[in-house]
């Protein structure tokens, strides 16, 4: 059955059968889409349940109208699912708020003390295959800007250029031993600091967030690449 049968279908069922399901159990959302098996995705169901309604087949139930807005009312994202809602995102924001600020205590710890981009280029390098045009990619600032940055990291010993073998005109950017050293210690910082934090959480509370931060990372770089690919 194609997707937009399976629409049309459950449509009809939650018409027909709705009265039913508030005789016998507690009404939800989640009831109403296992009643038809492989329902279509929420913006079709969404699309075929407003053709409905417009029609006035609902308009005489208004328990019915109120699944219909309801159902109708979430957000969907542009590949789509659905959108995360205000208060996911506020609360995710509070934690970055969190992080953020750790970032900047370690790196007010530091000696000497680093900006956030100067810490960004030394993060780029500690992974590898990284380049003056990488790191004015991923600040999003001019060439010229990044050079600056990497500069003074060459300057304060933290970095050094140097050129690729295989291409003597490829100059990667590379941590110095005094690099390297500072790199890890304001990482052994912030590692401690969320270990303390993590010690007052319940375990499985401490895995599920170690699960989700997993996921977020992924979904953060994902679309990081993709507003990349469409800046």
């Amino acid at each position: 059955m194609e997707v937009g049968d399976r629409a049309s279908v459950y449509a009809r069922v939650v018409t027909t059968s709705y009265p039913t399901v508030l005789d016998s159990t507690p009404t939800t959302r989640c009831s109403i889409r296992q009643s038809v098996p492989g329902s279509p995705p929420p913006n079709v169901r969404r699309r075929a349940l407003a053709n409905d309604y417009a029609c006035g087949s609902w308009a005489s139930h208004p328990l019915r109208g109120v699944l219909l807005r309801r159902e109708m009312a979430g957000p969907i994202s542009s590949n789509g699912t659905a959108a995360a809602a205000r208060e996911q995102v506020d609360a995710v924001v509070a934690a970055t708020r969190v992080v953020g600020a750790l970032i900047a205590e370690s790196l007010a710890s530091l000696q000497p003390a680093l900006t956030m981009p100067q810490w960004r280029v030394l993060v780029m390098a500690n992974e590898g295959d990284c380049n003056v045009s990488a790191v004015a990619e991923d600040l999003g600032v001019h060439a010229s800007n990044a050079t600056r940055v990497c500069d003074r990291l060459v300057a304060a010993g933290l970095l050094e250029r140097r050129r690729v073998a295989y291409d003597r005109r490829q100059v990667l950017l590379v941590l110095t031993a005094e690099g390297e050293a500072l790199y890890g210690s304001a990482m052994d910082y912030r590692r401690r600091r969320i270990e303390a934090a993590m010690a007052l959480m319940e375990e499985d509370d401490r895995a599920a967030l170690a699960s989700a931060s997993w996921m977020f990372v992924d979904a953060a770089t994902r679309a990081r690449m993709t507003n990349r690919s469409e800046g």
